[in-house]
This record gives structure tokens, sequence and C-alpha cells, in this order.
């Protein structure tokens, strides 16, 4: 085999089940090395992948090379990339579910690749929750520029959230809740204006809100639950007008309610219990008609006399 041309070796080894492709690299250096190209890779998996689909399709039931797309070797990745998913993979739903479904489920216990960003850079939706996803979110999340909902919660994600993510400047929902993440919220995240949902609780989240918060005008939903974060809240907060649900219990912040609360219209359910905010709960809460739960338990804070009776009105704790 030494002496053999590198053409034919590559051509002999090109037409093994890329299992058995990538087992041969522990051979020698020298079939290692030339096996271990993005080129090698793209002509074994040609030879054995079904030809992409024409029109746009959603990815909900994960074959073989799904899964395997997650433990192959980077060069196979980075074909994959290229030659399954392609322009027309517009959703990927790949999640394990405890519930018996059409398919969708893979339990992956394996990093993120850095080439997710290019292997979904076309999908509107990504959906790898509950897979055991391990390690740092690389920075290549940032391809993913035509995705309206980005879900990987519920793993075991570490290190910081990317700046990257300012880069899906389509985003509604980013759901980053449940991992092991840790650090301050990127400002960056406060430019992705189409936001609607940003989950993030059950991290080890910490520093205070950013102040640019208050520039997701279409939040809908704000979850920063059982992290660390602290300092006060910031009155941009108040510009929310859109925002239905603040749930921030189980942090450490501190100081006031933003005064103007009240103009929170559309606020249906908030929950700041178990922090360490004081002073008076602002008047202006008696503005919001939608109001309907209000939990402030596990603070210093104080009902004035004149809110007393709209606080009785709805699920005051």
């Amino acid at each position: 085999m030494d002496s053999l041309p590198s053409e034919l070796v590559l051509h002999i080894f090109a037409y093994l089940p890329p299992a058995e492709a990538i087992a041969v690299k522990r051979l020698n250096s020298r079939i290692h090395a030339l096996t271990s190209t993005v080129a090698f890779a793209t002509v074994n998996l040609s030879r054995f992948l079904p030809p992409p689909p024409k029109a746009p399709y959603w990815s909900n039931s994960p074959d073989e090379f799904d899964a395997s797309y997650f433990v192959c070797p980077e060069s196979y990745q980075e074909a994959l990339a290229t030659l399954k998913y392609g322009k027309n993979l517009a959703s990927v739903s790949w999640f394990n579910s405890n519930k018996p479904s059409k398919g969708r489920k893979l339990i992956l216990k394996r990093s993120l690749p850095r080439s997710i960003g290019r292997a979904f850079s076309h999908a509107g939706s990504v959906f790898l929750s509950d897979n055991n996803l391990y390690g740092t979110i690389p920075s290549e999340i940032g391809l993913l520029r035509e995705a309206i909902v980005l879900d990987f919660g519920r793993n075991a994600l570490q290190g910081q959230i990317p700046a990257e993510f300012a880069c899906c400047t389509k985003l509604a929902r980013l759901a980053l809740n449940n991992n092991n993440l840790r650090g301050a919220i990127p400002d960056e995240i406060c430019t992705l204006v189409h936001l609607e949902e940003l989950l993030l609780s059950g991290n080890n989240l910490s520093g205070a809100i950013p102040a640019e918060i208050g520039n997701l005008k279409k939040l809908r939903s704000l979850q920063l639950t059982n992290n660390n974060f602290s300092g006060a809240l910031p009155d941009s907060l108040a510009r929310l007008a859109c925002l239905e649900e603040l749930y921030l219990q189980n942090n450490a912040i501190e100081g006031p309610l933003p005064t103007r609360m009240g103009d929170m219209v559309a606020l249906e359910r908030v929950d700041v219990s178990w922090n360490r905010l004081e002073g008076d709960i602002p008047l202006s809460v008696a503005q919001l008609q939608r109001l309907r739960v209000l939990y402030v338990n596990g603070n210093n804070l104080n009902a004035p006399d004149e809110i007393v009776e709209f606080l009785d009105g709805i699920k005051f704790l």
C-alpha cells in the first residue's frame, strides 16, 4: 500500500463506507494524511449519500448521516454541510423527547461542530434541545443568518454566549435555557430588533442586565430565572411595551423596580421574587390592565396604599 500512488489509494478508499474510510486513518501516517482532507470526505460521502432534495425540506427525523454529523471528523462535517444540507434545508428539528413521536429523537452527547454555521446556513429554525450537547457555542453560529428560531435549551453547553448571535438578524426566538453558560449577556444581543423571546433561565450568567435591552421593542418574553444577575434593573425595561412575561426570580438583582413600569402595557406575568430589590412598588403598576400575576416575595419591596386595591385583584405575593 505504501508504494501505490496517492491518487490510487484515495480512489480505493473512497469506495469504502464512510465509517470504514474513517477507520483506515489508523493504518499509518500517510493514509491518515491522504484521507483527512475535505476533498476526500466529499468524494467518499458522495458515493453513499442520496441526492439532496431539490425543494426546501424540513428535517424532523434524523437519519444515520445526521447523527454522524456530530461525531465524525471535521473534514466529514464540512463535507456533510455541503453535500447533504445545502441550500434547501429549511428547518432542523432534532431533539430528544420522552413522548412517542414520529422520529425527532436524537441524543447526541457531543459538542456543536464549527461547521454548524455552514451546514444550517439556510435553515429558518434549528431545534437541538435536550440532546446533552456540551462544550462551547462556536462563533460560527453567527452564520445562521436565515434563522428565525434557535433552540439549544436543556443541554450542557458551557462558556459565554457568543456575540456573533447578533449576526442572526432575523431571530425572533433565542432559547439557551438550562445549560451551563456563564458571563454577561453580550450587548450585541440587544441589536436583534426582531427578537420576541429571549430564554436564558437556568444558567450561571452574571453581571447586570444590559441597558440596551430596551432596544428589543418586539420582545414578548424575557426569562432570566435562576442565574447570578446583579446590579439594578435598567430603566430601559419600561420601553418594552410588547413584553408579556418577565421572569427574573432567583438572582441577585438589587435596587427599585423601574418607576415607569406602567408603560409596559402588555405585561401579564411578572416574577421578580428572591432577589435584593427594595423600595416601593411603583404606583404606575396600577396602569397595567392585563397584569394577572405579580410575584415580589423574597425582596424588601413595599406596596403603597394607593395600589393595594389593584394588587388585591391579581395573584400577588
